[in-house]
C-alpha cells in the first residue's frame, strides 16, 4: 500500500464574506462547500495567503491516503479532481483546459494524458503525476491561481 500524499491545494478565494452573508459558488452549485468536499482529507484549517504576485489565495493542507481524493463534477464541462493512485497523483481536469494544465505539469507526468468521460457528464482529461517534495503545479486562470504544492 502506498503512503499518503501530503499536499497543499491552492485556489482563488472562493468564499466571499460580505458581512451579513457569505457567497460560496461551490456551495451554490453543489449544495456543499469546498471545505465539506475536502473534509476527510484536511490536515488543518484553510488559510488565506497572498501569492508571490500579491494575489490572495486559499490554501488547504491535505493528506491523500492511497486510493483517496476528491472530485467536483462540472456537468457538461467534465470534472476537476485529484487522488492518490498508488503513490502517484492522478489529476482530472475539464478537457477544454487540459492542454493548458498539461503544459504546466508535463515535467511531472509519468504517462500520457487520457481523455475519459467525466463523473457528472462531459469529458475530462486524466493525468498521472509524480510530484517531488517542493514540486508545484500551478495554473493561472483570469488572474486567479489554482495549484497543487508538495511541501
Amino acid at each position: 500500500m502506498a503512503q499518503a500524499i501530503e499536499l497543499l491545494l491552492v485556489t482563488p478565494p472562493l468564499v466571499q464574506d460580505m458581512g451579513l452573508f457569505k457567497v460560496d459558488p461551490i456551495e451554490l452549485a453543489l449544495g456543499v462547500s469546498l471545505e465539506d468536499v475536502l473534509a476527510d482529507l484536511l490536515l488543518g484549517p484553510r488559510r488565506r495567503v497572498p501569492s508571490p504576485e500579491g494575489v490572495m489565495s486559499d490554501v488547504y493542507p491535505l493528506a491523500l491516503p492511497d486510493g483517496e481524493g476528491a472530485c467536483i463534477p462540472l456537468g457538461d464541462l467534465g470534472e476537476i479532481g485529484f487522488r492518490n493512485l498508488d503513490g502517484l497523483l492522478e489529476l482530472s481536469v475539464p478537457h477544454a483546459v487540459s492542454q493548458r494544465v498539461y503544459d504546466r505539469v508535463r515535467e511531472y507526468a509519468v504517462q500520457r494524458p487520457e481523455v475519459v468521460p467525466g463523473v457528472g457528464g462531459g469529458w475530462c482529461t486524466r493525468m498521472v503525476l509524480r510530484l517531488p517534495r517542493g514540486g508545484r503545479a500551478r495554473v493561472g486562470v483570469g488572474g486567479w491561481e489554482f495549484g497543487l504544492w508538495i511541501p
